[in-house]
């Protein structure tokens, strides 16, 4: 029998990974289970970033899923991770939907970012529609 390529264990993992992220959390965990290492590490970086977040609380939230991405042990259940973002706070399944409707707001415009760094064409336009529009406040 012949051995398979690492790749093919690489995907057989992640694959697997996705399936348990999106079962357990839903949409969000869906689609950042998407992700490679790589779009993992980008999407850190931009939540590092005080122009694009300035929140620590959605930073921890994302290791989570990031944790759960790479170990394959899924998410661990609300209260856990409410308790590690809130210390000391009383369980509050509100604010903690709300902060994952957060971190899926700054998932779209990381993909957004992702998506206009590449496109040289969109720059020229939207630059061109913002010095229109400051141009038109002038008068």
């Amino acid at each position: 029998m012949a051995a398979e390529p690492d790749s093919f264990f690489l995907w057989k993992f992640t694959a697997s990974t996705r399936i348990l992220m999106a079962k357990e959390d839903g949409k969000l965990g869906s689609l950042l289970g998407l992700m490679d290492v790589s779009g993992w590490d980008r999407f850190g970086v931009y939540l590092q970033s005080p122009w694009f977040n300035r929140s620590q609380a959605l930073r921890v939230l994302m290791q989570f899923y990031r944790e759960a991405w790479e170990t394959g042990a899924g998410m661990p259940d609300d209260r856990t991770v409410f308790e590690a973002l809130f210390a000391g706070e009383a369980f509050d399944m509100t604010k903690l939907k709300n902060l994952k409707a957060g971190l899926r707001r700054k998932f779209d415009g990381f993909l957004a970012q992702e998506s206009y760094s590449q496109d040289e064409a969109l720059q020229s336009l939207l630059v061109l529609r913002q010095l229109n529009a400051y141009n038109e406040n002038r008068h």
